[in-house]
């Protein structure tokens, strides 16, 4: 038989997804909106909930955008950017660590066990030496945005006034495509 066959997993419903790793040749994590943790023990074939729930303090208000994989430990990043989630294992059990700041973050990476880092809006980059238990801010480009636009069709984003406000006048600005 050939070709590509569909994974099984639950209906998403609105949720969108945000960012797929391997962690192993056979087991695969994946996060996406209102706190969407799933994983895979056959290659992406199908898709399960981690072994564990995710503690309280992820609410229902967390969306997952980014997450990292080294060996069997996995974090996951998202907004707000408060917190930090890590299991051992495969998700049989969550930790969830402070961040020191709001800003959603967008991707994590870690090199090895101890030493990783974040990534996210307004220019934040945070690092972790201790497997993200505790976070230093690297860089931090600002904490608010003077100006945010949302807007339905990218094509009529007004570019030059954004262009104007945020290179010639040095206004934060944040944009937002729905």
């Amino acid at each position: 038989r050939q070709g590509i066959d569909p994974p099984a997993m639950a209906e998403l419903g609105p949720r969108s997804l945000h960012d797929v790793k391997l962690a192993t040749a056979r087991e695969a994590w994946l996060v996406g909106d209102g706190n969407l943790v799933l994983t895979s023990r056959d290659r992406g074939r199908s898709w399960v909930a981690p072994e564990a729930k995710l503690p309280l303090a992820a609410g229902a208000s967390f969306d997952f955008y980014g997450l990292a994989t080294n060996a069997s430990h996995c974090w996951i990043v998202g907004s707000p950017g408060s917190k930090v989630f890590h299991c051992a294992g495969g998700g049989a059990e969550w930790q969830v660590f402070d961040t020191g700041q709001s800003l959603p973050l967008h991707a994590v990476c870690f090199a090895t066990e101890d030493r990783g880092w974040a990534v996210g809006d307004l220019g934040t980059i945070l690092s972790t030496h201790d497997g993200g238990r505790s976070w230093r801010i690297e860089r931090q480009g600002g904490t608010r945005a003077a100006l945010l636009g949302i807007f339905e069709d990218a094509r009529q984003t007004p570019c030059e006034l954004i262009a104007y406000l945020a290179g010639d006048e040095g206004y934060r600005c944040v944009v937002q495509i729905l």
